[in-house]
């Protein structure tokens, strides 16, 4: 990817140096696994969007062959491992768990930017927000420990035979859900 991207293998947290500057200036301390994050998004996440920018977008499903409504949006297994890796370095979970502020997802959120895929954890962000301030306790217990994609304690996502159901909709039988295809495993 060095020949198609020329910021392969730079970190786009702790090389970035005008963010640097402008964290500097807030005072935001938090950077252990922002600087892993920086690097997961050069080597990683920059390839998987290039390719699914260009080889595997993905599309609704409204109908099966059967014509009964299914409401799916089809990814490729790439594109699903990435945003649960996403949701693995804490982008969603860790504002809600208190281990960091809403300015860490901020942050997170403009690293990983520039791959297109914060659309994705940016309204998981938002649920599980809604859901942690709003929610009553079974519906929090049902729903938040998918959108935050922890794992123990029922954290992370939750996975059938043929599909994943997407973090912010986990456990709704008529809302859209993500099925796994193409290239990755």
């Amino acid at each position: 990817m060095e020949g198609i991207l020329l910021s392969h293998g730079r970190n786009y947290f702790s090389q970035d140096r005008p963010l640097q500057l402008f964290l500097e200036h807030l005072g935001f301390r938090h950077r252990g696994s922002l600087d892993e994050l920086g690097s997961y998004v050069s080597t990683r996440m920059m390839p998987e969007a290039y390719y699914i920018d260009r080889y595997a977008r993905p599309s609704l499903i409204k109908w099966s062959v059967r014509g009964e409504e299914l409401n799916e949006v089809l990814v490729s297994s790439g594109h699903l491992r990435t945003l649960y890796d996403l949701l693995r370095f804490g982008v969603v979970a860790k504002a809600l768990t208190g281990e960091a502020d809403l300015m860490y997802h901020f942050v997170s959120g403009y690293v990983i930017s520039d791959a297109g895929l914060f659309c994705s954890i940016t309204l998981t962000m938002q649920t599980a927000y809604g859901l942690s301030k709003y929610g009553d306790d079974p519906t929090r217990s049902a729903y938040l420990p998918t959108s935050s994609g922890r794992r123990g304690r029922g954290w992370g996502p939750r996975s059938t035979r043929n599909s994943v159901r997407g973090a912010t909709w986990e456990g709704s039988r008529r809302s859209p859900s993500v099925q796994r295809t193409g290239r990755g495993g």
